[in-house]
């Protein structure tokens, strides 16, 4: 506009329906505002918002972007206040989309940002029709997820600090989008802020994006969905790398989890240096992988037919996971479990063992969450276990060679009809196995002592129909001494019978070999 530059002011407006109230200016539906490269757009204090109800265009250069600022930002377009120092800018009200989410109709906002240069004022706290953010610089620009009914690209950018949270007292830069359609959040750099996150309905892609040094509390790539749905689309989250993140590295939950689409991402001095995985497994995959160890989430799943809810990995009919000699597979939580309706197969030796265990226990593949102690003797927290679950016709196979599963609640629990072979240890956890439906083969098991699945106070590791013997470490009693009379000839030999017994208080021997009483 010539003349005087326009700032946004603070006075109150209403909407009438749905009623709602904000400061500073509207753009209505249908309404149109273009920034141009150069423009400069200051706020008057931390009221001043502007609502995004029509369109909002910013299209800068890299030469010349266009600026979003506090009155008090002398950089920017001079000293606009008059206060004659080159002061700082403020935090003010920022982009907002309807303010009341919950009762406002359609969205019809649309944001579009090219080569803007963003300061402290927070963006979202609304729905969208669509947002597009691509070449710019965000300096304490993010409090509130950012959610559009269509798509939301996030392109190209660099983040940095973090403004307070509009709806609590701690702080977060961390960008957070949501949308009806896709999501893309490609090529961005983050810096002493918070993460990145996003789910598409339509579709999620998070890829060759560097976060370093987070805020506390604060996590490195996620997409998550709480309601995870067969419709949604596919998720990709691949390139990323994560540096210092106070939380989880990467984190991924979604209904389709394909291993192709989650590789090379990297990472250090994360608080919990792992790629967090929840969801269905609907490809093969073998661990260990390159970059980020894999560790079983909390995530919620459900299963159609027959009905049933988890948290954690479900493991689809047809699907093969594999974990190698060697590899480690921690789990997050107690809620954290491993289910098995397709193949579970462990290729461990006894020099190196395929671990499944605690994020808490530090004593195989270190110090994964990140608390510096060695935890190792007492996990701080056990995780679910591997279920197996069969549903006709369907037989879900375990396999496990060489394994050895630690501080679990249940290690392994079988229901239905299913085929399961365990060899290795499985000490350190309440339950060892448990099996209703078919039979576990469990012999050889090391349940961690000469007992067995025995305690001392008579309760079992095992329960169910679970093969147990012989187990690792059992010691047969001595066979006793047979004397043998000397023959006297000429003599008859009177009619007589021979009993022997060998007891173990376990089960019946013979031949030297034990067998559980049936």
């Amino acid at each position: 506009m010539a003349g005087l530059p326009v700032a946004i002011g603070y006075g109150e407006i209403t909407n009438a329906v749905p009623y709602w109230r904000t400061r500073g200016i509207i753009i209505d539906p249908g309404g149109d505002v273009d920034g141009a490269g150069g423009a400069v757009v200051k706020a008057i204090n931390s009221s001043s918002t502007l609502t995004v109800l029509g369109t909002l265009v910013a299209q800068g250069t890299a030469a010349a972007p266009a600026v979003f600022t506090s009155i008090a930002d002398d950089s920017a377009g001079g000293d606009t206040n008059g206060d004659g120092d080159a002061s700082a800018a403020f935090s003010w009200g920022g982009v907002m989309f309807w303010a009341d989410p919950y009762r406002a109709p359609e969205p019809t906002g649309t944001l579009v940002f090219d080569h803007v240069d963003f300061r402290k004022g927070s963006i979202g706290g609304g729905t969208a029709e669509s947002v597009s953010m691509t070449n710019s610089v965000f300096t304490d620009a993010f409090s509130n997820s950012i959610t559009a009914r269509g798509d939301i690209e996030f392109r190209s950018n660099t983040v940095s600090g973090s403004i307070p949270h509009a709806y609590s007292s701690s702080n977060t830069g961390s960008v957070s989008l949501s949308a009806g359609g896709a999501v893309n959040i490609t090529d961005n750099r983050v810096t002493g802020s918070g993460g990145l996150a996003g789910f598409g309905a339509a579709g999620t892609t998070i890829t060759g994006n560097t976060i370093t040094g987070t805020l506390p509390w604060s996590g490195g790539i996620s997409s998550w969905n709480s309601s995870v749905s067969p419709t949604d689309g596919p998720v990709t989250v691949m390139n990323n790398t994560v540096t210092g993140s106070a939380g989880d590295a990467v984190q991924v939950h979604a209904y389709h989890l394909r291993p192709s689409q989650l590789t090379g991402n990297t990472g250090s001095t994360n608080s919990r240096n792992v790629m967090v995985l929840s969801g269905r497994l609907e490809q093969d995959l073998t661990l260990p992988v390159a970059g980020l160890p894999v560790a079983i989430g909390y995530g919620e799943i459900t299963n159609a037919v027959p009905y049933w809810r988890t948290r954690g990995i479900i493991i689809d009919p047809g699907v093969t996971l594999t974990v190698q000699a060697g590899a480690v597979v921690k789990a997050i939580d107690s809620s954290s479990t491993l289910t098995v309706l397709g193949t579970l197969v462990a290729q461990g030796t006894a020099a190196a063992p395929a671990v499944f265990t605690s994020i808490a226990d530090d004593s195989a593949g270190g110090d994964t969450n990140g608390d510096g102690t060695a935890s190792s003797s007492t996990p701080a927290h056990r995780w679910g276990g591997i279920r197996v679950t069969g549903t006709d016709p369907v037989v879900p196979v375990v396999d496990l060679a060489g394994v050895d599963v630690r501080w679990a609640v249940t290690a392994v629990a079988a229901s239905g009809a299913t085929s399961v072979r365990i060899r290795g240890r499985l000490a350190g956890n309440v339950l060892g196995v448990s099996a209703v439906g078919s039979a576990v083969d469990a012999r050889m098991v090391d349940w961690g002592d000469s007992q067995g699945p025995y305690r001392a106070d008579g309760s079992r590791l095992a329960d169910g129909a679970v093969i147990v013997s012989p187990w690792y470490g059992l010691v047969l009693p001595p066979l006793p001494t047979l004397e043998i009379p000397p023959h006297v000839a000429d003599r008859l030999c009177p009619d007589f019978i021979f009993i022997g017994v060998r007891g173990l208080g376990r089960g019946a021997a013979r031949d030297g070999r034990l067998h559980e009483h049936q």
